[in-house]
């Protein structure tokens, strides 16, 4: 049986494994050309906290079988790829409507987490 669900999901997985490796490569050249030096960067430092959780998540712990219910911790820190993406956007000048939106989003995550935190207090104590 067809199914377009399946199709896209390993797409994904493809597109996934091939921006991982990009990644991998840039930071391999970026301390082969520049040593242990570059871990000075901050923005530096928190492409290797993607990449690392990215090949822990991808290349490790996927194919052990291990489900993402054991990965809440890791599957949060994905998402720090956002900043990777804020980052590339707030040296484009074109994009300044665009990087008005990421800092409002940034600087509201405090509450939007807090918001989440109480709405899922108050669905498991209701349910």
């Amino acid at each position: 049986r067809y199914d377009r669900n399946e199709d896209a999901f390993s797409v994904l997985e493809i597109t996934e494994h091939i921006f991982l490796s990009i990644y991998v490569c840039e930071l391999a050249l970026r301390f082969s050309a520049l040593g242990w030096k570059c871990l000075r960067d901050s923005w530096v430092r928190l492409d290797c906290v993607i990449v690392i959780s990215g090949i822990l998540t991808w290349w490790i712990l996927q194919p052990l079988n291990i489900t993402s219910d054991h990965l809440g911790v890791l599957m949060v820190l994905r998402t720090a790829r956002l900043i990777r993406l804020a980052r590339a956007v707030r040296l484009l000048v074109q994009f300044r409507a665009l990087w008005m939106l990421i800092t409002g989003l940034v600087t509201s995550a405090e509450t939007i987490i807090y918001t989440l935190l109480l709405l899922t207090t108050a669905l498991y104590l209701c349910s």
